[in-house]
This record gives structure tokens, C-alpha cells and sequence, in this order.
């Protein structure tokens, strides 16, 4: 150790000032990847990359929210869920939303999944159910963001937005699981220990 001492003594104030730089560039790095695991951010070294921030849904407003959003459309029968094909887009295209929202899409994709997910949702029949439901709430996301400029969609109004489309999501997984009596969001312990031997 006092040999790296006296070689950085002996050096010159240049190299000695490099050699500082150098440092600390080290340390902030270090810092800023140490923060990122600290909130939860997908990291990669190689390439160089910090992701966006989880968000645990049981902690956002769909969780608080769920029996709210979807309280006026859980009796209705008249949704049309023999459209398979719409029921799967539709969660699709949801997710999809919620993943440009999180991770910094621009918003033309932005739009792209929600307007898919609004034509989706009529096809459904969640529009014509209530006024106020979830229907409704996902053409007040869909209008909002469509008059919101690229600069306006900030990271505070990103976050806001998915926690938005998450209650929708939720919501309508709820009134799936409703409309289908039999659901076990589980695998029964006899069917997991026989496909696992």
C-alpha cells in the first residue's frame, strides 16, 4: 500500500488529477447502479442499462380500487364474452399500454394500445354497459392522453396514466373471474405434485 502511495505522489498533478477523475467517475457509477438496485430497476452491465421502476400492482390504486371500478358492471350479462379473440386483444392490448407507459414508449404507441384496447372494449360490450364503469374510464384515459403533447407526457403523468390503466386491467380480470364461476386463479397441490414427477 505505501508503495501506490509514493507512485502517486511521485506522479504528476496531471496524471494525479486524471487519476482522481478517474475515481470518482468509478464511484458515481457505482452509486447510480447501487440506487437502482436499491428501487427495484432491471440492471444490465453489458450492455450498459438501467430499466424502469417495478411497480407491484397489489400496491397501486387497482388493488384499492378494484371492487370500486368494476362495482356497477359485475352483474351485467350482457358483456360478450364468447368473443374469445376480443377478450384476449383487449388484455393484451392493455398490457401493452402499461408497458409504454412505464417504460418510456412514445406516444404514438401510446396511442396505438389504447385506441386498440378502446375498440376492444366496445366489441366487448364495456361501453355500452355504463356510462361510469370501466369502459367509460379507459375512453377518459384514451382522450386524455391524445391531447397531451410528447413533452406533457412526463414521468410523474407516465405513472399516473398506468396506474390507471392497472385498475382497468384489474378491474376486468374481476368481472372475468365473476362471469366464470368455476375459476381457480391457482393450480390444485394434486395437479402440481403430478406434473412435477
Amino acid at each position: 500500500m505505501n508503495d501506490f502511495f509514493t507512485w502517486l505522489f511521485s506522479n504528476s498533478p496531471i496524471s494525479n488529477g486524471v487519476l482522481i477523475v478517474l475515481g470518482l467517475c468509478l464511484l458515481s457509477i457505482f452509486a447510480i447502479y447501487l440506487i437502482a438496485f436499491i428501487q427495484g430497476r432491471e440492471i444490465s452491465f453489458w450492455p450498459p442499462k438501467i430499466g424502469g421502476k417495478y411497480v407491484d400492482f397489489n400496491k397501486s390504486k387497482m388493488g384499492k380500487n378494484q371492487n370500486k371500478v368494476s362495482r356497477q358492471i359485475i352483474n351485467n350479462t350482457s358483456l360478450k364474452w364468447e368473443k374469445s379473440a376480443v377478450v384476449f386483444w383487449l388484455s393484451h392490448d392493455l398490457m401493452l399500454a402499461y408497458h409504454h407507459l412505464l417504460n418510456g414508449g412514445k406516444k404514438e404507441y401510446i396511442m396505438f394500445a389504447l385506441n386498440h384496447s378502446l375498440h376492444h372494449a366496445i366489441s366487448l360490450g364495456l361501453l355500452s354497459v355504463s356510462n361510469t364503469g370501466t369502459g367509460k374510464q379507459l375512453e377518459n384515459i384514451t382522450e386524455k392522453v391524445s391531447k397531451l403533447s410528447e413533452k406533457e407526457i412526463t414521468s410523474t403523468e407516465r405513472n399516473s396514466l398506468a396506474s390507471e390503466v392497472a385498475d382497468i386491467i384489474k378491474a376486468i380480470g374481476t368481472i372475468a373471474e365473476l362471469n366464470q364461476p368455476d375459476f381457480q386463479p391457482n393450480p390444485k397441490e394434486s395437479n402440481s405434485s403430478k406434473n412435477a414427477s
